[in-house]
């Protein structure tokens, strides 16, 4: 699938054909693919994402956008953790190691992680959770080893694998609504206890449903915690052209609207307008 590798700067990005290195099931419809291009490793960071045409075909016409898993700018690789929901991802399990898939990336704006950082708490829903591996890479980078992971989903077979945030020495917290494993009931019912375990300095990152999210931004507005949450929008051009994945956003006080694929994903939580 694809062709040699070519590829020329984008709006926001490059775009090129991306030579797949691995692509395997990892957990029930949960996959990993491994893409190599050095130029887009070196240039991404977490919480951005790659927008992928799954076939080399108009069908389907639209691209998928993934969330950058994880990030090795020595090796010039990338990972994405997606699972199988519809035609799209169905056909990008198809894809075999040595094939080349046309990508636009690294695109959006990332997590911040600047400023006084000296422990951080992730939460994750479903499939939301992937950004966060590597965001936890990175913390782990800059010498932050304080580092909780709380992940939810509707049941065990939901729940994305855990076992590379547990090899990189985060404390991974589970739970699922219907209780198979961890915690019975929302993952957001334990942010409020670890919080209160959490030393100053402390920063929430989250992505996952738009409920989820909103109830992580108000738990952390209540404890004058910062956060910032990456948000899970449909996602048609990924350049920030069409404008089919706006949010209503706060810009000083007035109420504007953002593109989601170019001013975001990654919204400080305090930014963000939920409706009612």
């Amino acid at each position: 699938m694809g062709q040699a590798p070519k590829c020329f700067l984008g709006v926001n990005g490059m775009k090129a054909n991306v030579k797949v290195m691995a692509n395997f099931r990892v957990k029930e419809n949960y996959y990993l693919m491994e893409l190599q291009r050095p130029e887009v490793a070196k240039n991404a960071r977490a919480g951005q994402f790659i927008h992928a045409r799954c076939k080399d075909s108009k069908d389907p016409l639209l691209r998928r956008p993934f969330s950058i898993y994880s990030l090795d700018s020595d090796k010039g690789r990338i990972k994405i953790l997606y699972e199988i929901k519809g035609m799209g991802t169905e056909l990008l399990s198809k894809y075999k190691e040595g094939d080349f898939l046309d990508i636009m990336a690294p695109l959006g704006n990332g997590f911040n992680l600047e400023g006084n950082i000296s422990s951080a708490i992730l939460v994750g829903g479903g499939i939301g959770g992937a950004p966060l591996m590597a965001l936890a890479e990175s913390l782990k980078g800059r010498g932050i080893n304080r580092i909780y992971f709380l992940v939810g989903a509707q049941s065990k077979d939901k729940l994305i694998p855990t076992v590379d945030f547990e090899s990189l020495g985060v404390n991974v917290i589970t739970a699922t609504d219907d209780g198979s494993e961890g915690h019975r009931g929302y993952i957001t019912d334990l942010l409020p206890m670890k919080l209160k375990e959490s030393s100053e300095g402390c920063t929430v990152f989250a992505c996952g449903p738009r409920p989820m999210l909103k109830a992580v931004a108000q738990i952390c507005a209540r404890k004058n915690i910062p956060c910032q949450l990456s948000l899970e929008e449909i996602i048609s051009c990924g350049v920030g052209a069409c404008q089919g994945c706006v949010c209503k956003v706060k810009d000083n006080d007035t109420e504007t609207y953002h593109r989601v694929c170019l001013e975001g994903p990654v919204f400080d939580s305090g930014e963000v307008v939920w409706d009612v």
